[in-house]
């Protein structure tokens, strides 16, 4: 993903702006912003879920700001230390179950 469509995402999905004002502030096409939305379905649907926390919770004013912070968080249990990752290594190897699975807390980060 390069730069730019990094841009594109944090404008549309993040900050939720038209592909008018996208188109008009990057000099990029809509129908070339309207196929990185489709290309980036992934990622969207990871921010969506961040999104889904941060309306439940209202940490901040603004969803940029903690989705932001969202990412500096070190991705490890407070109580035992176990990281997300091995969480998702041990869901893999059906070494351990959870009803939580589809729940945003084991959401994949977009970089």
């Amino acid at each position: 993903m390069t730069e730019l469509q990094k841009e594109f995402l944090r404008l549309h999905v993040i900050l939720q702006k038209d592909y008018k004002t996208i188109s008009k502030e990057t000099g990029i096409a809509e129908t070339i912003l309207s196929q990185w939305y489709e290309d980036f379905k992934p990622e969207r649907e990871t921010i969506a879920k961040i999104r889904n926390t941060w309306s439940r919770k209202k940490f901040t004013p603004e969803f940029e700001d903690f989705y932001n912070w969202y990412f500096t968080l070190e991705r490890r249990c407070t109580y035992c230390g176990i990281t997300e990752n091995e969480i998702e290594k041990l869901l893999a190897e059906n070494k351990l179950t959870t009803k939580r699975v589809g729940s945003p807390y084991f959401s994949a980060r977009v970089n």
